[in-house]
């Protein structure tokens, strides 16, 4: 399988394929960084292209054969402010803001501790703790952001890195 610009391309060479046999396609797609969280995506074209004879052989239709990926993370997600915007005033410390799992197991806790780095374009903007650590047994952490009075008033995206996690990965990335 290769991607390239949105079009992801299967190849197979299998002996027994039929084109006169007609049923379903599953594909398994790995290591997408994103989308952010579960879901269905929106509907795409799916083609089956006979690339011997230059033809296609099939194809979905938005109003008929509908295709579509059905998409979660292996690891559980791990939510920053239960993923709602933060509105910061220049010149201003935040309030306390929260790092949890987002998790449908009641009282979740830490399987290992985590290290949570964040990456902010603007130097100026302070986050402490920095990094923030979520102990091994606990259930959430917090810190707090404070932007000078110089700054920009513009919206600015935190990516978070993620350390001390297991192999395979026990969390997702960080929304």
């Amino acid at each position: 399988m290769q991607n390239e610009n949105l079009r992801f391309f299967f190849e197979t060479n299998n002996d027994e394929w039929d084109s006169s046999v007609s049923g379903y396609i599953t594909a398994l797609v790995n290591l997408v960084r994103s989308p952010d969280s579960k879901g269905t995506t929106s509907n795409f074209i799916a083609y089956n292209y006979d690339s011997i004879n230059k033809k296609v052989l099939g194809r979905t239709y938005p109003n008929l054969f509908i295709a579509s990926l059905t998409f979660a993370y292996d690891g559980y997600l791990i939510s920053v402010n239960n993923d709602i915007e933060y509105d910061l005033e220049v010149g201003s410390v935040s309030d306390l803001i929260t790092i949890d799992f987002d998790v449908d197991v009641v009282n979740y806790s830490a399987e290992s501790t985590l290290t949570l780095t964040p990456n902010v374009l603007d130097a100026s903007i302070i986050i402490s703790p920095n990094p923030v650590t979520i102990s091994y047994k606990s259930t959430s952490a917090t810190f707090t952001i404070a932007a000078p009075r110089t700054i920009l008033l513009k919206t600015f995206y935190i990516t978070w890195s993620k350390t001390g996690d297991t192999f395979p990965s026990t969390y997702a990335d960080l929304r």
